[in-house]
């Protein structure tokens, strides 16, 4: 069995920023279970809109983007369709549209490359993890059919909103919603994305977004009731009002968390929880690889500070100002998901260029 002083599960933006970051003299074992370009079962299901917020982050961090990550068209405003009210409006945004796989690639790929304390394994399927004495914990993983195991001292949980690390270290952990998104052919030139929002179909938003000669169409629906039924209902009126999708391509799927006014839980001991996996998403945009990002770095720089003994409880005392931020975002999601109070701030125009 070989032995880490710590095991990442999940290679994404949080997973890959805490493994730039933290320093070599860790011996860090990064297990991925998606293995890019070769993997068609665990795609990431996300329209691939990096925000502002996560452009500024990259540069503060020193990431520099290759530009094939970068995907046409890029166009920087998005409609709101409302179909509640019978509303649509237009605001400036300046997201650039990539390629999300080709990104977690990047990040994961520099990580690899320039820390050299770092083992990654691709392919890896995360199981469970069992305490074998005081401080050490193994690790039970699959790869290639095979079952391996690693020993550890700590565990950090960068696996997503159906995390299995939170799983097992927090007690009651829900996910109400999931995330489908479809690809089609392209009907016609877009030169905006589409924000729809429709109590017949979520109590969030979905999303249209030009790739290439595709069209991504997705949604954020509660898991209760039938929601690919309520998916297919979504496809229908968008074909009716806007003819914009084509023939079916692909489908894929994904847990996602929604916070609410309750704290993210970021860990505590010998367990560190970053990204989504802790509740680091917003709750009015659903935008998570900005929080990945910096709960990731995070964790990196009070580990390497303060060491493995109170790192992660330093790491929690700094969350504060991630925490305030989604508190703000969820109250201003209870004014964004109403009908008429979205309504009124569609027509006035008040902070509607924030809206998403």
């Amino acid at each position: 069995m070989e032995k880490y002083d710590i095991v990442v599960i999940g290679g994404g933006p949080a997973g890959a920023a805490f493994s730039y970051f933290i320093d070599p003299k860790y011996n860090v074992l990064l297990l991925e279970k998606r293995n890019y370009g070769k993997d068609t079962l665990h795609k990431k299901s996300c329209g691939g809109l990096l925000n502002e917020t996560a452009q500024s982050l990259l540069s503060a961090l020193g990431y520099g983007l290759p530009v094939d990550i970068l995907v046409n068209p890029q166009v920087f405003h998005v409609r709101i369709l409302d179909w509640d009210n019978n509303l649509s409006k237009k605001y400036y945004k300046g997201y650039l549209n990539i390629d999300r796989e080709k990104l977690d690639n990047f990040l994961l790929s520099r990580s690899e490359r320039e820390n050299k304390g770092l083992t990654v394994r691709r392919g890896a399927v995360y199981h469970d993890f069992q305490r074998i004495n005081k401080g050490a914990y193994r690790i039970k993983y699959r790869m290639d059919g095979i079952l391996k195991y690693a020993e550890t001292r700590l565990v950090i949980g960068a696996d997503g909103a159906n995390s299995r690390v939170a799983a097992e270290i927090v007690p009651n952990i829900q996910n109400d919603y999931i995330s489908i998104q479809r690809r089609y052919k392209k009907c016609r030139e877009m030169r905006e994305f589409y924000a729809i929002l429709d109590r017949s179909v979520n109590d969030y938003y979905s999303w249209v977004i030009p790739k290439e000669d595709e069209i991504l169409l997705g949604s954020i629906l509660r898991k209760d009731g039938n929601p690919r039924e309520r998916f297919d209902l979504l496809e229908a009126k968008l074909r009716e009002k806007e003819s914009v999708i084509g023939d079916f391509l692909t489908e894929e799927g994904a847990f996602i968390k929604r916070p609410g006014w309750k704290a993210p839980f970021v860990g505590h001991g010998n367990f560190g929880l970053i990204g989504e996996a802790a509740g680091f998403i917003s709750p009015s945009s659903s935008e998570g690889i900005s929080y990945a990002l910096k709960s990731g770095y995070l964790l990196a720089k009070h580990l390497n500070r303060y060491g493995s003994e109170t790192g992660i409880n330093r790491y929690e005392s700094s969350c504060a100002g991630l925490i305030r931020n989604i508190r703000v975002k969820y109250l201003k999601s209870k004014l964004l998901y109403t009908p008429w109070t979205r309504n009124l701030l569609i027509r006035s125009g008040i902070h509607a260029e924030e809206a998403l």
